[in-house]
């Protein structure tokens, strides 16, 4: 059944400007100073919006106990942020890999055209110099996890290593299971971008875990899945190619994006419930003012000709609302206090 629709021929994006129509090399050369090469590699500009799930799990840890030790903190942040990095440089080398003897469409990032997988194929790159920038991520991850581990415990290991281990097989071989489809790669970004580095980052600081706690997880851990997402609004066409089995190539964008809407509307439902059993302040109702710009960017994005354009609408209202609600939902907690 997958692999049926994998070899239907996805529709051709609607004609648009002539001046969004040229070459995506054509509209911006490709950098070469190391800073915005490592960028367009790393996709660092997500890293902001990524690393929310860290700041609401300290910002919990502060609203229950009064304080937040700052080097455990720190370390969860290299942690998982070194873990991120890994991820992203990781699926940028293994579609170099997919992508030889391939045509495959740009995907390009906030409308340049250009992203890791196009500076890798004009060999602005070594792949080999990718891969190891790679590893040198995962190395500071895995150094970050053994010293929480060593200062709170074991734990710390297990939690910070399984992340570590969930993302090297969502891209790469001989598994790959972010890309063979019935959602197995959306369930480890799900784990891994969300629910693993909270439960960690939390356990650092407290030592303990209760189903409380890990409920009030919940909201934040959806909308990281849905940042983790964003990318492939932008890039399913090229992900087909690429025979890329995620959700928004099975599904299509358009019934990708009601899916979406799904999981955001799940995700504020869940920090509706929370509050209405206790487990959060009644001022965390401030992060429903989150859900508008991302519900408002998916629908705009349904109601037209699908096209890249409209992906990178999506992806940048899935950030915003993970960075709007987090902010909001850290004052909801700090006016609790």
């Amino acid at each position: 059944m997958l692999s049926n629709d994998l070899t239907r021929i996805p529709p051709a994006e609607p004609t648009r400007p002539a001046q969004d129509a040229r070459p995506a090399a054509s509209v911006r050369p490709i950098p070469t100073d190391p800073g915005r090469l490592s960028l367009l590699l790393a996709r660092m500009d997500r890293l902001p919006a990524l690393l929310t799930p860290l700041l609401w799990a300290g910002g919990l840890v502060w609203w229950l106990a009064g304080r937040v030790d700052g080097l455990l903190l720190g370390l969860s942040f290299l942690a998982h942020g070194g873990a991120l990095l890994f991820l992203h440089l990781w699926i940028t080398y293994q579609d170099y890999r997919r992508a030889q003897g391939r045509a495959v469409p740009p995907g390009g990032i906030n409308g340049s055209g250009l992203d890791g997988l196009t500076v890798l194929r004009r060999r602005v790159v070594r792949p080999g110099t990718v891969r190891s920038m790679a590893f040198i991520s995962a190395s500071v991850s895995v150094m970050a996890t053994l010293w929480l581990g060593l200062l709170v415990g074991w734990p710390l290991w297990f939690f910070g290593w399984l992340e570590l281990f969930l993302f090297a097989i969502y891209a790469g071989p001989p598994m790959a299971l972010g890309y063979r489809g019935w959602g197995l790669g959306e369930l480890i970004l799900f784990l891994g971008l969300g629910w693993l580095p909270m439960i960690a980052a939390f356990y650092a600081q407290t030592q303990h875990l209760d189903a409380v706690s890990l409920a009030d997880m919940l909201p934040l851990a959806l909308l990281a899945l849905l940042t983790g997402l964003g990318p492939a609004f932008v890039t399913w066409r090229r992900d087909w190619k690429l025979r890329k089995q995620t959700l928004v190539v099975l599904l299509g964008p358009e019934r990708a994006l009601i899916l979406a809407i799904v999981i955001a509307v799940l995700a504020f439902a869940s920090l509706v419930v929370l509050v209405a059993l206790g487990y959060l302040p009644t001022w965390s109702l401030l992060g429903l003012f989150g859900m508008p710009p991302l519900i408002r960017a998916c629908a705009q994005a349904y109601a037209q000709p699908y096209s890249r354009q409209a992906g990178r609408l999506v992806e940048e209202a899935t950030s915003y609302a993970a960075l709007l609600t987090t902010g909001l939902l850290l004052l909801s907690l700090w006016l609790a206090r």
